[in-house]
């Protein structure tokens, strides 16, 4: 079966694409609401980066434009990139890598971090995956990491 989700979504055009996993990357967090609630019964309210004392200009151009360029550049290419070079790793194993390299930098609390993990998957697997195709992993990765972040900014905001 993910084999066949695989292939459906090698298929889809890139702006398709960065539009589907940017909605995976929200919805894959669902299923592990409870485990996340489990997780701040432990460690306390759910943590992360916050910009809300900070103008709305300020907010877009620091989690829309800055953080998507320079987290895709250090969470994504390069792990992806040197573990591809320097390794034997399969594809899956250096998701799981650089999932976890995204996951314990964005060490706000213990449920951010499997948080992070979680939209980590979705961003390393984007990145492996065009990595075969034409466009650019670098940039169709930054475009889902960007509209995730817009989407938290129009919500945080309303």
């Amino acid at each position: 079966m993910l084999n066949a989700i695989d292939e459906k979504l090698k298929a889809l055009r890139p702006s398709v694409f960065i539009v589907v996993m940017t909605i995976l990357s929200v919805v894959i967090v669902l299923p592990f609401l409870p485990i996340l609630h489990a997780l701040e019964e432990i460690g306390g309210p759910v943590g992360g980066p916050s910009l809300v004392e900070e103008s709305l200009v300020f907010q877009f151009v620091v989690a829309v434009l800055l953080a998507p360029l320079i987290e895709t550049l250090i969470f994504q290419t390069a792990p992806i990139l040197i573990l591809r070079k320097y390794s034997s790793a399969r594809p899956g194993l250096i998701v799981l890598v650089s999932s976890l390299w995204f996951a314990v930098l964005h060490d706000y609390d213990i449920a951010y971090i499997f948080y992070a993990f979680l939209v980590g998957l979705t961003l390393a697997y984007s990145y492996v995956m065009y990595l075969e195709k034409t466009a650019s992993a670098f940039w169709v990765v930054t475009a889902i990491h960007a509209l995730r972040n817009l989407l938290y900014l129009i919500l945080s905001n309303v």
